[in-house]
């Protein structure tokens, strides 16, 4: 008797590859696509000051920062990554759809921190299952697709976002929604053993004692994605009451700083291979840093330009901070190094847009005008890339001659 054959899932490494990342760009999609629905989102439903766009874009990174471990240790402990990825996922289209539709202030701003949650925790699972699928078959490449995918997923995200707008306003949500469930179906037609419980569980902060260079990318991460945080909001409320920008010109802008970064980050870890990688980083968060002060002291027909430099010289700070932490870690540490970078990201990317909007309400309460505070806001975002390269170009120096000295004694 014949019987009907079982769906398997695609065994090919490479076709197994190129669905993860077809399947990570999807998945992170949503995260940038609701960005330039911020403002108009309080503006038309709630006329609510600014305070409360700082909050709605950062409550998100709470409720992940907050839940990604518990998701992460659950899992591992149970072996269910899968279906919880599955719920996670649908969790996350759900409340997507409800944000729009004019619910009480508290019950927004609770929501919002619970997308974040399935938002981030589905992703810290989809990035697990990549990372131990590339420890386990020692193919690299898998990592690779996953994290351009990532890139360009953040790339593409506050443009569509800014296109979808002129449709409606609930329509970048409706979208969110519809990736994330793309995101979630295609999961089951990934190999299961990729979503096969890692045994080697948690993560330890005793590499950070045992590896102390890995303080250098850790703050990296931290800086860089805390001057994100604080444009994030603050660039969208600061282009359109100075210069009157449309929100959908504003998604432009912003794909303007993230597919160069997108972009330039293969090509950017490549020269890290022909010139000292803490040069590169020096250099690129510098020009970084002078991007950032710029934003807020040229004019609108010069804000492309900017936002293109930025978006660069960021490129170079990322990729040298990924392979340092990469490089700097023993072989047994290394996916904890990448884990520790990755929670560092997390925590800059909450607190810049705390640290922006706490900054704007006290300048506003003195009597500045939020442009002006805006930009203020900027030069923050800059010197604190600056009070960063300090330090480490100074570590740079004493490593430098350590390494010299003992060069030295070896001949």
């Amino acid at each position: 008797m014949k019987t009907q054959p079982e769906r398997v899932a695609p065994q090919d490494p490479a076709t197994s590859s190129l669905l993860l990342g077809a399947l990570v760009f999807f998945q992170m999609l949503p995260a940038t696509l609701l960005v330039p629905s911020a403002r108009p989102l309080f503006a038309e439903l709630y006329r609510a000051d600014d305070g409360y766009i700082h909050a709605f874009m950062s409550l998100n990174m709470v409720g992940g920062f907050l839940a990604a471990p518990l998701i992460g240790w659950a899992t591992d402990r149970k072996g269910y990554r899968f279906p919880a990825f599955i719920a996670l996922g649908a969790l996350d289209a759900i409340i997507q759809l409800l944000l729009p539709i004019g619910l009480p202030l508290p019950v927004l701003l609770a929501l919002r921190t619970f997308q974040g949650a399935a938002h981030v925790g589905s992703a810290t699972l989809l990035m697990t299952c990549a990372a131990s699928t590339a420890r386990r078959t020692g193919n690299a490449k898998v990592m690779g697709i996953a994290g351009s995918c990532l890139m360009l997923a953040v790339a593409f995200g506050s443009s569509l976002g800014g296109l979808l707008l002129k449709i409606g306003l609930s329509a970048p949500f409706v979208a969110g929604a519809v990736f994330a469930l793309l995101a979630a179906g295609l999961g089951s037609f990934l190999p299961k053993e990729w979503w096969a419980q890692n045994r080697r569980t948690g993560v330890s902060l005793e590499v950070m004692r045992r590896e102390p260079a890995l303080w250098v990318p850790l703050a990296s991460a931290f800086v860089g994605r805390f001057t994100v945080g604080c444009l994030v909001v603050s660039f969208a409320l600061y282009a359109h009451r100075a210069f009157g920008l449309s929100d959908a010109r504003i998604g432009l802008l912003y794909s303007l700083l993230t597919l160069p970064f997108a972009l330039l980050m293969y090509p950017a870890a490549r020269l890290g291979d022909r010139l000292p990688r803490m040069t590169v980083l020096l250099v690129g968060g510098a020009v970084y840093a002078f991007g950032l002060a710029a934003l807020g002291q040229v004019g609108p027909g010069a804000l492309p330009g900017v936002m293109v430099l930025i978006g660069s010289s960021g490129a170079l700070v990322f990729a040298s901070t990924l392979c340092m932490a990469a490089n700097e870690a023993s072989p047994e540490r290394r996916g904890t190094a990448m884990a520790l970078v990755n929670a560092a990201g997390c925590l800059g990317m909450l607190l810049g847009p705390v640290v922006a909007g706490i900054l704007n309400a006290i300048l506003r309460t003195r009597g500045w005008d939020s442009v002006a505070a805006y930009r203020v806001v900027f030069s923050v975002a800059a010197l604190s890339v600056l009070l960063w390269l300090v330090p480490v170009a100074f570590w740079a120096k004493h490593r430098s001659r350590n390494a010299s000295n003992l060069e030295f004694e070896r001949t």
